[in-house]
């Protein structure tokens, strides 16, 4: 197993953001207005909010193989659409690795 050269992250407690990010991904209302069941609801905040940020999610930059944890941060605005608040489109597993 190889072994990699330790790394020094800091959150910022404030925000929740993950320093330093190898990558940020930020998902807006655009982009997720599939998954809120209030379709009515999404159409009336883009015509009159425009669109919005839902949520960032900041990456280490962690290698993913075998040995390695790889993490991140997600920070959710708020906010609702319809009855529903801001959510995420999900978590992923990573496949196990030989």
């Amino acid at each position: 197993m190889l072994i990699m050269e330790p790394r020094a992250f800091e959150i910022e407690m404030d925000t929740g953001a993950l320093r330093p990010a190898e990558r940020v991904i930020r998902r807006t209302l655009r982009e997720m207005r599939a998954l809120f069941a209030d379709q009515d609801a999404v159409e009336r905040i883009l015509a009159t909010d425009g669109d919005r940020l839902i949520y960032e999610v900041c990456l280490a930059g962690i290698e993913e193989a075998a040995g390695q944890i790889p993490y991140s941060t997600t920070v959710i605005q708020p906010g609702r659409v319809g009855d529903e608040f801001h959510m995420t489109k999900g978590h992923f597993g990573l496949s196990v690795l030989k």
